[in-house]
């Protein structure tokens, strides 16, 4: 079967973004509709400045930014609500976090709203596409990853395969998408493929070399934008392999 055969009709897409970005005004006399809303876990003001710092000396080469890692436990869901927290703030613009960390997510903890219904809902048709505001910057919107499909990479798909990423580009200034890691997930690769450009988390003392490198050449010919050090002691950069580094707290 075709993966267009399923994806789920595009005016459903465009309804979900439509409600959140521009919810109907309450009818006298109605209970309003109850549109949801999230509060983020709130990180270090030293931590999304070294977001900004990173992102800032990336080239931009669009809009949609993917965050990902060798393996888990690196930090890149902390670092993903980072970049998109500052993007919002900064531009004021509407900014959209979506987590394809299909099968083991640690979004929750993070985003402060339940994962389902999600993305994997959405894609067997079991629910509308979920798109969550943030309380701040108010102007940010999330979109969980839902429970864990039986095929995520089919999830994957449809988001590439029915354009679907295409379309939330025109109406979000700025997306970063919580990308699952390289070497831990056998369609990592493919899924960075969704991105403009990369940024690849390493956790200090955690990571082994030969990991990283690894992981950067099966995302060839995407090659990184930049390298974020999560735990890194000081604000320091530098380079290596032609990826720019910049110190996390």
């Amino acid at each position: 079967m075709d993966v267009r055969d399923l994806v789920t009709p595009m005016a459903d897409v465009a309804s979900a973004i439509d409600q959140a970005l521009r919810p109907e005004p309450p009818i006298p006399g109605f209970v309003p509709r109850r549109i949801e809303r999230t509060q983020p876990k709130a990180l270090p003001r030293e931590f999304l400045d070294a977001c900004r710092r990173a992102y800032l000396a990336m080239p931009a080469t669009g809009k949609i930014t993917g965050v990902t890692s060798a393996s888990r436990r690196e930090g890149r869901t902390s670092v993903a609500m980072g970049l998109a927290t500052i993007l919002a703030a900064d531009t004021g613009e509407p900014t959209l976090l979506i987590d394809c960390d299909l099968e083991q997510t640690s979004f929750r903890a993070t985003a402060g709203c339940p994962d389902a219904p999600g993305l994997g809902e959405w894609a067997q048709g079991l629910a509308q596409l979920r798109v969550v505001r943030a309380s701040w910057p108010d102007n940010l919107y999330i979109i969980p990853s839902g429970a864990s499909p039986a095929q995520p990479a089919r999830v994957i798909s449809q988001l590439k395969e029915g354009k679907v990423i295409r379309q939330l580009e025109h109406q979000f200034v700025s997306i970063v998408i919580d990308l699952p890691p390289i070497l831990d997930v056998a369609y990592g690769a493919f899924a960075a493929q969704m991105a403009d450009q990369l940024l690849i988390v390493v956790r200090r003392g955690d990571a082994r070399l030969e990991e990283v490198e690894k992981a950067v050449a099966l995302l060839a010919p995407a090659r990184p934008a930049g390298m974020i050090i999560n735990g890194h002691p000081g604000p320091r950069r530098s380079w290596r392999n032609g990826l720019r580094r910049a110190s996390l707290y």
